[in-house]
């Protein structure tokens, strides 16, 4: 999976200089995708931590533990 770099832009200003800015649309973009992707796999171990749970119950009650 490609994770998008760090973008810099080139701001010119009255001067004529260019200074190096960041870009740091792309940043907050990369960070809400990746608090989503974990988010989304914090949610698939809550399920299935529920579902071994719920089989260590029911092999719990057939041993009579």
């Amino acid at each position: 999976k490609k994770i998008p770099e760090l973008q810099f832009v080139v701001q010119g200003d009255e001067t004529g200089d260019s200074p190096l800015g960041v870009d740091y649309n792309s940043i907050h973009c990369t960070h809400i995708v990746a608090t989503q992707e974990l988010d989304r796999k914090i949610l698939d171990l809550y399920k299935e931590n529920e579902r071994l749970k719920a089989r260590l119950a029911k092999i719990e009650a057939f041993l009579g533990i």
